[in-house]
């Protein structure tokens, strides 16, 4: 091992050491002059890259992100010179740097020291040898820092046949927490062959007392904390107030109610003092970062000061995909054998090596291979007894899945249930946790994994048994023979589980009792004493474990009452849908396509979307992809054709077999509901009669009576009993279920066996008809944005979607068409806007294939939609498609295509507005006037207000604001005397604001936001387009009132809607702009300049040169204060040629082009450009001659 020591002598100077095999330690010069040879800005750029850029990673950050990464070598050659002198003395330090290298760089190891927190935080990773072009931090054997201090003994690893670590999981902000897996997975896969060496505890609950208190009983070689971090500065004002130390870093612990509790350095350094511990790892963000001029105010240098040998720190924001990479690398290398410098530095080249990080906008690559940092106090050190190396015992993972019968898998989406359980287990008063759920939601996938995990870490150390009731002999007799290990056989059954009772309270056992729900089940179709006896035996086991060691997990898809013991309950639900498409990834190996294909498949998405988050349902579904299309399956799932059931209808029947006949017919009824239920609906669909001029139901008709509203209830709460559906939620006195994918098909197929083929057509024609009704009262309601129908709606999105399927595969386009624009509705008030286009196009494709002549009207409204989408999209090139589409509608028969005046001036509007998009104001201005005769004509007042919108929106870019004005009042006006579509309300709130706004009246444009706002907030409006528009004219209004930080804070928020929420990508460029010179004024030019390029290259991809050429001239005024003359010249230049025709705006871009060439004191070309500036101020009479002509006098 070569080792290269550079030291801080504290005084300006450093001195450099030299050791190898040969050599001992020889001091090259003890006083070579150093300086930090990072500027302050250089610091502060990067201390953004590694701890804020992902928080906002938007717009011109990411070229800012791209400049720094760009310049990371450019820094670390210069650090590299300063270190690596030929200068310095005859044996100078490059040459012997040149000695080392050729040794052998990947045995060299570089040791930083001081007790100076200010050298420590250079960003020594960054020395990049330009001659072999590497960081040397990526090559070297290791790389760390060392601090000198004033305690001389540090804690080592004891040689020994097991290395013990305790982990520290801190998640107190449940659902919004990092997710578990971070953590658990890096260490499952880790350790997953070492068990027999490794002792893993995990701190339960994540206290600082239990910290205290384990510590206190048992010595760890290695503590883990997983959670947050932070370094509170003086402007954590609410955290300082909370008992917080500024100056300090600090840990978030849980306290004892599951709640965050701010540990500082200093407070976590007390407790490690008194205690052996020689790793520290603190997966935490910022717990390597400190106060420069106090050594000990990160966590880290507070551990190092407390005894500990090596620690391993975050000096940014640890993400959690760097976080998983990482630590699977550190550990598993830890896990082999090797020095824990050794696993860092691989693990860090882990990082270099793989760089696709997910954000906000995406998946970036991301330099943070920097951010994980190692101190480390003493030579580096093996974790194993070299005589006991792991690697030689080969049956360890066989033995240890014999013993359990379980595997490793990865558990997606189920973070917050384990730290649920994780909590809930710790109650020996209440050592029960009953997981309840629909059948296929993973309950036992999750029980299994927990206690794998449970009994790897130290939870469950005497093992995990587990029974699955899976039949009617003796209950009892199965749980015995699941612990037959405590059991003698020869005795009673009771006295078998007296027994075993007392072993497992004195053990540290794991019972999982699965399918419970059979035992009550048998119950009750059995009535049988020995079954009510194995019962009460059952019940008095679980209570006789109370107080003890051992815990029990119970699994089933209801309550279980009859057990009588205060179990805590845990509801296990289906997942998220982003949860849903990771599994259907992990399980996609059946299908040819790319999987990331989905987002541009409609078909594909609709598939993904009925799987409906179900695990267990998943891989099976899956797997008829091998020779089911993806429209095929989810025509099958819809019920237009059948979908296979495998095996899994034999488990369904048995389930189905144990309801009353009366809650059998109510379930069957539903069979054509395709994801979920909504019980209100429910009610209404049984009640509604079969035909319009008939009082009988389609229910009556087949089953001869009807439920009440009671029954019904109750009916549901019964399939919910049995697993079928799942409860997710009650809004509005409404309870939501969620369906299994295979139910409904089940289902289905029973509604046949026992009513017949003619009454699956009655039942799939009243499903049409219901939905029919139900979506002419949502598309008025969705029309004023009605956020009550939005939510009841939303739930009922996929049974309408069915509903179409129906009417389109029985020509039923008046059907198809009111079910298509509640779906559409739901689609725009979502902001889902490519899942709309999606679908549109498939309805269109669908039509193409269809020859009745009957569909045309249908085939117009669906071209409408997708040319109205278009309209409203970002390029130019869509605009031309809308254009072509409106064409081609105006030139329709009318009768063929039984168009209405009405769609006529739909059409003009539409128009109008593409002409408006495109600046031809004049065609603009023709079309809404067609459009506005029409609608007069026909007396329609909120279609009128939408001409009278449109009118404003053109008089406004004609500079007649008075008459914009005037007509977005009566817009106003009229919406007081009728309830109008909020969103036409909404948008003459922000044109009236826009207007006041020019007009430099701010206190009235900001109480027009304001309102626009309120109204947002009323109505629960999801338009992140309008949204952020407001958010970017108050930061205008802000910017005014030279309250810079409250304006950058407002465009920020604007350009963060837009971007999360998929809006229009020409709705941000005002905010790219504006922000652009925001920055100016504030002096920030290079962020100016980054934001208005940023804004000018979308301009011109989306071929918006006019549009372009008012930021070229702001840039223009950027390089001008920035003293950057020539770049100034070009982007004025630019400008006035974009402006061509437009002499207004072309003045003031004269005007400062004039005062540039006073910069750069060439009067007689400011001169010519201010008297072209005049020519065109006096001919339009503006205000900005009077400035003109005080500029010519100065120059004369």
């Amino acid at each position: 091992m070569n080792r290269l020591e550079i030291v801080d002598n504290s005084n300006g100077t450093i001195t450099m050491k030299i050791h190898n095999k040969d050599i001992h330690f020889i001091t090259i010069q003890e006083n070579i002059p150093f300086e930090d040879p990072t500027t302050i800005e250089e610091r502060q750029a990067i201390q953004w890259y590694l701890r804020k850029f992902l928080t906002f990673p938007f717009g011109a950050e990411i070229e800012k992100a791209k400049e720094i990464e760009l310049k990371l070598k450019e820094l670390g050659t210069r650090i590299f010179h300063i270190i690596f002198n030929e200068n310095i003395s005859a044996r100078n330090s490059l040459r012997l740097y040149n000695n080392l290298v050729e040794m052998g760089i990947h045995n060299l190891e570089i040791i930083l020291v001081s007790n100076d927190l200010k050298f420590l935080n250079i960003p020594w990773e960054l020395i990049y040898d330009p001659h072999r072009k590497l960081f040397l931090a990526l090559e070297v054997k290791c790389f760390y820092r060392q601090q000198r201090l004033k305690k001389s003994a540090h804690a080592k690893f004891t040689k020994k046949k097991k290395i013990d670590i305790l982990i520290i999981i801190s998640r107190p902000y449940g659902v919004n927490d990092i997710p578990f897996s971070i953590i658990v997975k890096p260490i499952l896969e880790a350790f997953d062959s070492y068990r027999d060496f490794i002792n893993i505890d995990v701190l339960r609950p994540p206290t600082l007392s239990t910290l205290e208190d384990k510590l206190l009983n048992k010595s760890y070689d290695l503590i883990h904390f997983d959670g947050h971090g932070l370094f509170v500065t003086e402007k954590h004002d609410e955290l300082i107030i909370q008992g917080a130390t500024a100056g300090l870093g600090h840990l978030i612990f849980e306290d004892e109610d599951g709640g965050e509790q701010l540990i500082s350095a200093r407070g976590l350094g007390d407790i490690i003092e008194k205690y052996n511990v020689p790793v520290f790892i603190l997966n935490a963000c910022e717990s390597a970062t400190g106060d420069d001029k106090l050594t000990s105010s990160s966590i880290a240098n507070q551990l190092l000061e407390c005894g500990v040998n090596s620690v391993i720190a975050m000096s940014g924001l640890a993400h959690k995909t760097m976080t998983v990479l990482f630590m699977g690398a550190l550990y598993s290398n830890i896990a082999k054998g090797k020095t824990i410098a050794d696993s860092f530095a691989i693990s860090r080249r882990r990082l270099y090596e793989h760089r696709r990080r997910e954000s906000l906008t995406g998946i970036l690559d991301i330099s943070d291979w920097m951010i994980p940092t190692l101190f480390q106090q003493d030579s580096d050190f093996n974790a194993w007894n070299k005589e006991h190396n792991p690697l030689t015992n080969k049956n360890i993972r066989e033995s240890f899945y014999t013993k359990l019968h379980l595997e490793t898998k990865d558990l997606v989406g189920r973070d917050l249930d384990i730290i649920k359980i994780e909590r809930a287990i710790l109650d020996s008063d209440k050592p029960w946790i009953l997981l309840k759920g629909a059948w296929g939601t993973g309950k036992t996938e999750l029980a299994k994994w927990f206690s794998n995990w449970f009994f790897i870490t130290s939870g469950c150390s005497d093992g995990v048994y587990y029974t699955s009731f899976t039949n009617a002999d003796s209950f009892t007799s199965q749980v015995i023979d699941s612990l037959k290990i405590f059991n003698n056989n020869y005795l009673s059954s009771q006295d078998q589980l007296n027994n075993i009772l007392a072993v497992l309270r004195e053990k540290s056992c794991l019972l999982i009792w699965d399918n419970l729900e059979i035992i009550e089940a048998y119950s009750k179709t059995n009535d049988n004493v020995e079954i009510k006896n194995d019962m009460n035996k059952l019940s008095s086991f679980l209570k006789m474990l109370k107080g003890g060691r051992t815990r029990v997990i119970l699994i089933s898809r209801k309550t279980e009452r009859w057990l009588e013991v205060a179990y805590q309950e845990i509801n296990v639900k289906s997942l998220e849908h982003d949860y849903t498409l990771e599994l259907a990834e992990k399980n996609f190996n059946h299908f040819g396509k790319s999987f990331s294909h989905y987002k541009y498949d409609y078909d594909l998405y609709n598939f993904f979307y009925l799987l409906n988050g179900h695990p267990y349902s998943i891989p099976i579904i899956l797997k008829q992809l091998d020779n089911k299309s993806p429209e095929q399956l989810v025509l099958a799932l819809r019920g237009i054709e059948e979908v296979c059931l495998d095996n899994i209808e034999e488990i369904l029947l048995g389930l189905f077999n144990t309801l009353d006949t009366e809650v059998q017919e109510m379930l069957m009824f539903l069979g054509f509901h395709s994801t979920s239920i909504n019980s209100f609906f429910v009610e209404e669909f049984i009640r509604k009669s079969d035909a319009v001029d008939s009082v009988d139901t389609l229910y009556y008709s087949v089953y001869g009576k009807l439920p009440s509203r009671q029954q019904t209830d109750g009916f549901l709460k019964e399939g919910e009993r049995i697993g079928f559906i799942e409860k997710k939620i009650n809004y509005a006195e409404t309870t939501y279920y969620s369906l299994s994918p295979f139910i409904p098909a089940f289902l289905r197929k029973q509604f046949f066996i026992k009513k017949g083929q003619d009454n699956i057509i009655n039942l799939k024609k009243y499903f049409i008809e219901f939905h029919f009704e139900l979506c002419s009262a949502v598309n008025y309601k969705l029309h004023i944005h009605d956020a009550d129908w939005y939510v009841l709606m939303l739930g009922e999105i996929n049974n309408t979607i069915s509903a179409l399927y129906f009417a389109i595969d029985s020509e039923q386009w008046t059907e198809a068409q009111q079910l298509t624009q509640a779906i559409i509705k739901v689609f725009t008030y979502s902001g889902v806007y490519s899942i709309k286009i999606l679908f549109l196009k498939s309805m269109l494709a669908k039509l193409d294939e269809i020859s009745d002549k009957r569909k045309n009207k249908f085939w117009v409204f669906i071209s409408a939609a997708i040319a109205e989408h278009y309209t409203n999209g970002s390029q130019s090139v869509e605009l031309d498609h809308a254009e072509v589409i409106y064409d081609i509608l105006l030139g329709l028969p009318l009768e063929e295509y039984e168009l209405q005046e009405r769609d006529i001036s739909v059409f003009y509007l539409q128009k109008s507005i593409i002409q408006f998009r495109r600046r031809n104001l004049d065609d603009a201005k023709i079309n809404v006037e067609k459009s506005l005769q029409i609608r007069e004509k026909l007396e329609s007042k909120e279609d009128i207000a939408y001409c009278y919108n449109q009118l404003a929106m053109i008089l406004k870019e004609q500079n007649d604001y008075g008459n914009a004005l005037s007509y977005l009042t009566k817009v106003i006006d009229l919406n007081k005397d009728a309830d109008f579509d909020k969103k036409l309300l909404l948008a003459a709130f922000i044109n009236c604001g826009n207007i006041e706004l020019t007009n430099e009246i701010y206190y009235r444009a900001e109480d027009y936001f304001f309102k626009a706002l309120s109204l947002v907030k009323d109505h629960n409006l999801t338009m992140p387009d309008e949204i952020g528009l407001i958010y970017n004219s108050l930061g205008m209004i802000y910017e005014e009132k030279e309250l810079f930080s409250e304006a950058e804070k407002l465009y920020k928020e604007a350009i963060k809607v837009l971007d999360v929420k998929k809006g229009l990508k020409h709705n941000a460029l005002s905010v790219y702009h504006n922000l652009g010179k925001l920055y100016e004024k504030m002096k920030l030019y290079d962020d100016s300049e980054r934001w208005l390029l940023k804004c000018i290259e979308v301009k011109e991809e989306l071929g918006w040169s006019y549009e372009a050429a008012s930021t070229y001239h702001e840039l223009g005024i950027t390089m001008t204060s920035k003293r950057e003359f020539d770049k100034a010249s070009i982007y004025f230049e630019k400008a006035l040629q974009l402006y061509e025709n437009d002499e207004i705006a072309k003045a003031d871009t004269y005007f400062r082009y004039a005062i540039l060439r006073v910069y750069e004191k060439k009067m007689d070309l400011a001169m010519s450009s201010l008297l072209e500036a005049l020519k065109i101020a006096e001919k339009a009479n503006l205000t900005i001659k009077d400035a003109i002509i005080s500029l010519l006098k100065l120059i004369e």
